[in-house]
């Protein structure tokens, strides 16, 4: 959640002086960070897209930390309870050969009008993200889910599936579970990330990050 950020400005001049000051530091640019401003609020991402890299890197939290530092100086605070971050995974078998994940990929890819930023990496099962080119939708991922994979039920899941993925500061999370028990959902904190249920028996994830990390 590093880099994600949000500043509670009050006015859009405030918001604006935030903008000029993120523009005039050092490591802007080349895409990074996107801005949103708004009437009395600014959100700050900064992560890396590349076509074979999607991550956060030392690079982007170095420049976050930067940019907090930038809006202290103007009397700014980061807001954590506003640095919710989306995400649609698809889950992608193992047994699936790599001609049957690429053209999966490539339906979503079309379909959505995204880029592509990351590749594959057997080693780590780590996935690919669908990125949309404006840097303003949802990012669809794909996990390339390895032979030890089990969801948080304790069994494989019998093919493709698809979900939603939450993150959110830990603080900000752990409030919600209690409201979101209170209107009748679950929540297994047993395993990370915590498997959350509605009313209804739909299933998604949420990650909650250390404050630290805001």
């Amino acid at each position: 959640m590093r880099g994600n950020l949000s500043f509670r400005t009050g006015s859009l001049a405030v918001g604006a002086e935030l903008v000029q000051a993120i523009a005039a530091l050092p490591g802007t640019g080349d895409g990074r960070p996107d801005i949103d401003i708004r009437s009395d609020a600014v959100y700050v991402r900064v992560v890396t897209l590349a076509d074979d890299l999607a991550a956060l890197t030392k690079r982007d939290v170095e420049l976050a930390q930067q940019i907090t530092a930038a809006a202290q100086r103007l009397n700014l605070t980061a807001d954590p309870s506003a640095t919710l971050a989306l995400k649609i995974n698809f889950l992608l078998d193992w047994d699936r050969s790599s001609e049957d994940q690429d053209r999966i990929v490539d339906f979503w890819r079309t379909i959505l009008g995204y880029r592509q930023a990351g590749r594959w990496n057997l080693a780590d099962e780590s996935s690919i993200d669908l990125i949309d080119p404006a840097r303003r939708g949802i990012p669809f991922g794909f996990e390339y889910v390895g032979a030890n994979y089990y969801n948080n039920e304790g069994t494989r899941p019998d093919d493709d599936s698809m979900h939603l993925h939450i993150q959110m500061p830990g603080e900000l999370a752990a409030a919600r579970f209690e409201a979101v028990r209170g209107l009748g959902g679950d929540v297994d904190t047993v395993k990370f990330p915590v498997s959350v249920w509605d009313t209804n028996g739909v299933h998604f994830f949420v990650t909650p990050t250390d404050p630290r990390d805001s």
